[in-house]
């Protein structure tokens, strides 16, 4: 089934917005999920989730949402805005659940600040990709990328490669914390893409992205895993990478999946996700960013971020989303 694209420039589409005379944030994440995975809007149709409940419990807008998995049992997906902070929103995934607020076998929690971002998203009944951005990512050089990176969150199926023990299911961004939406009050306030998970190949246990990893009992706890791809990691002033959006669309010689390993032994593939060669900077010959530009390889539209925590010049692109096209 072709993914859909969706964006907050579209007509029609819900936004993020402000609201009192302080300029305090009103998340409208459940709205926007609405849209993109139910709903849809302007002649977009939903991506086909199930809106499966809304929490009862005054105060609360906790929605649970069910994908169409190509694997035994489906994911299902808990989302919420902040009760506490007004400019987060919280994630999480699990097994089984019975209402919004008894759920079991859950993956850990993303709690993220936003605040003046627009949106992205895209993908199909199994999988998609949120991401969020601040409205003047485009305006800021090289070297002031640090402070406008987006947030991208992978959710749902992730492709088997070497087992059927797991269920198939992921909630990957680079900050998430142990617990449910009801324990779980720290937040990430600058949140990035996979800048720190990408490169943790088996030093520390950090995060969990998985609703159950193989091999070991249920736990909240951290646990071993990176991700890969086949081509070498970029690095700050990477040779050859070159600068302008054409010349790289006319070069672009190799696609590679990214690849999320669990404890150094179980291989999924990230559906959407991809590394091209030869190498994309961050900023253009400007030195405006990249970021989130549609990019056109064989008729195929991508949108790049940036990988490594090295945000300043000579830092190649190396996630690149599919917006169009199967995947």
């Amino acid at each position: 089934m072709p993914v859909t694209f969706y964006s907050s420039e579209d007509p029609g589409a819900p936004q993020f917005v402000y609201s009192g005379s302080n300029g305090s944030y009103k998340i409208g994440i459940i709205e926007i999920m609405d849209s993109i995975l139910v709903n849809g809007y302007s002649g977009k149709t939903g991506l086909g989730w199930t809106k499966v409940m809304t929490s009862a419990v005054a105060g609360s807008d906790r929605t649970v949402y069910r994908n169409q998995s190509a694997y035994q049992s489906d994911c299902h997906l808990l989302v919420e805005s902040s009760p506490t902070n007004s400019g987060c929103f919280k994630m999480q995934i699990a097994d089984v659940v019975s209402s919004p607020e008894d759920y079991s076998g859950y993956s850990q929690v993303i709690n993220v600040y936003v605040s003046g971002y627009k949106w992205m998203a895209v993908g199909d009944e199994r999988s998609f990709i949120f991401i969020a951005y601040p409205s003047t990512m485009y305006n800021y050089t090289s070297s002031n990328f640090h402070l406008v990176v987006p947030l991208c969150i992978y959710i749902g199926d992730v492709d088997h490669l070497n087992n059927m023990t797991h269920l198939g299911h992921a909630l990957i961004t680079d900050s998430m914390f142990a617990g449910t939406m009801e324990t779980v009050t720290s937040y990430s306030s600058r949140p990035t893409f996979f800048d720190d998970f990408g490169n943790n190949i088996l030093t520390n246990k950090t995060i969990r992205p998985v609703t159950q990893v193989p091999g070991e009992e249920w736990s909240e706890n951290d646990c071993y895993h990176f991700l890969t791809s086949i081509l070498p990691e970029n690095n700050a002033n990477a040779a050859g990478a070159g600068k302008n959006i054409n010349s790289f669309e006319q070069t672009a010689q190799l696609r590679v999946p990214w690849f999320l390993v669990i404890n150094q032994l179980y291989v999924y593939r990230l559906r959407g996700l991809y590394n091209i060669y030869p190498m994309l900077d961050h900023n253009d010959e400007s030195g405006s960013a990249h970021m989130l530009k549609p990019i056109n390889i064989d008729g195929i539209e991508y949108r790049g971020t940036k990988q490594n925590t090295d945000r300043f010049n000579g830092v190649p692109m190396s996630y690149y989303i599919q917006t169009s096209g199967d995947w």
